[in-house]
């Protein structure tokens, strides 16, 4: 889901190909084919996945290779044109909740200027556990991360295990040359409802929470600071 200029919307699932043109000879555009479709549904998303990798910025591809996100590229090339995009429009840029820091960095990467300030939000470590908000899956999920037995991104590590994460995500954003002191990256340690402030102007939000309370509280601080033409994308929205 996206919030833009104070709306909220979802995110276009044919992103990023463009909308399907009328045909030439004058009939009805083709329509988007709904899950119901079968194999031409499948074929039309994996038509998408491929102009998301063909259209993909290398920034984009490194995360994805490196298993730095969960985030499909796709949704990676729409957050690093919602940056990239809104290089006019007034306000800093926010993530909350980094993980391992591979979405934070596409936004580092697609800033115009360069050291237009970014905000990345995360406890890095143990996520917290689940309240009355979430849903059972949450406490289910919970669950196997809190006995030990979750599994990383393309079979690795699981975040909340790696010793040191806020120093890990560091080295990353370096080797990936930037550099968080000289362009401007604060990475602000804490439960969103203990660090998120609720002024200054916003020109991207990227929302990827886990938990219902720090998505109620980025909804209460972060859409009212959203600039005219700035955009609060949240990811596992309904999850």
């Amino acid at each position: 889901m996206a919030r833009r200029g104070g709306t909220a919307v979802t995110r276009p699932p044919q992103w990023p190909c463009p909308a399907p043109a009328a045909p030439a000879h004058g009939g009805s555009p083709a329509r988007a084919l709904p899950e119901g479709d079968g194999w031409l549904a499948r074929a039309a998303g994996r038509a998408r996945r491929a102009a998301a990798a063909w259209r993909a910025p290398p920034i984009a591809r490194a995360v994805r290779a490196e298993n730095l996100t969960s985030l499909d590229l796709a949704a990676l090339c729409e957050l690093y044109r919602a940056v990239a995009d809104r290089a006019s429009v007034p306000g800093d840029l926010v993530e909350v909740g980094c993980a391992l820091g591979g979405s934070a960095l596409v936004m580092a990467h697609a800033r115009t200027p360069p050291a237009r300030p970014l905000y990345v939000y995360d406890v890095f470590g143990m996520p917290p556990p689940p309240t009355g908000g979430d849903g059972p899956d949450a406490h289910a999920r919970y669950a196997t991360i809190a006995a030990g037995l979750s599994e990383g991104i393309g079979g690795g590590v699981y975040y909340g295990y790696v010793d040191g994460l806020l120093e890990r995500v560091r080295e990353t954003f370096l080797r990936h040359g930037v550099d968080p002191a000289r362009d401007a990256v604060t990475f602000v340690p804490g439960m969103a409802q203990d660090t998120l402030p609720d002024r200054g102007p916003v020109a991207v939000a990227h929302v990827d929470c886990d938990r219902y309370a720090s998505v109620r509280t980025c909804l209460e601080r972060l859409a009212p600071r959203l600039a005219p033409g700035g955009v609060m994308i949240i990811d596992d929205y309904g999850s």
